[in-house]
C-alpha cells in the first residue's frame, strides 16, 4: 500500500511538466530518467540487496514520473 504512494507526487509533477514542457518532450525526459535510474541500480545491485529501504526507494522513484501516463 506504501508502494503506491510514491505515484502521488509524480502525477503532479509530471502534470506540471506536461504544461511547461509539452507531452513529447516530457515523455522523452521521463524515458531518459528511467535509464539513469537503470544504470544506477544495475551498479548499486549487491548493496540494494541487502539493504531493502534503499531498494524500494531506487526501484520506485523512476515510477514517480511515470505515472500520469
Amino acid at each position: 500500500m506504501v508502494i503506491l504512494l510514491f505515484y502521488i507526487p509524480g502525477a503532479a509533477a509530471g502534470a506540471f511538466a506536461t504544461d511547461y514542457l509539452g507531452p513529447k518532450y516530457t515523455l522523452a525526459l521521463g524515458v531518459f530518467l528511467q535509464a539513469i535510474f537503470g544504470f544506477i541500480m544495475s551498479g548499486l545491485y549487491s548493496r540494494l540487496v541487502t539493504e531493502i529501504g534503499a531498494f524500494v526507494v531506487m526501484c520506485n522513484f523512476p515510477h514517480n514520473f511515470s505515472g500520469h501516463i
